[in-house]
């Protein structure tokens, strides 16, 4: 926020200014396309059921509250 101010006093203009001009200048611009590249580490495997993910995630919790 200080760059910001001090930046609209060497710009002899508000910080409200300034930020407007910013916000319209961003929402002009399209957004870029975002590509994940592929980071799937060896062959691809067997699709694991959400059931079973629960149902461990289920079980250490219930290992945690035993103590």
């Amino acid at each position: 926020m200080k760059r910001a101010k001090r930046a609209a006093a060497q710009r002899k203009t508000t910080l409200r200014m300034l930020m407007l001009d910013a916000l319209e200048r961003s929402l002009r611009e399209k957004p870029s396309a975002f590509e994940l590249r592929d980071a799937s580490a060896g062959p691809p495997t067997r699709s694991v059921d959400p059931v079973s993910i629960n149902r461990a995630i289920d079980e250490q919790r219930e290992g945690l509250h035993t103590s």
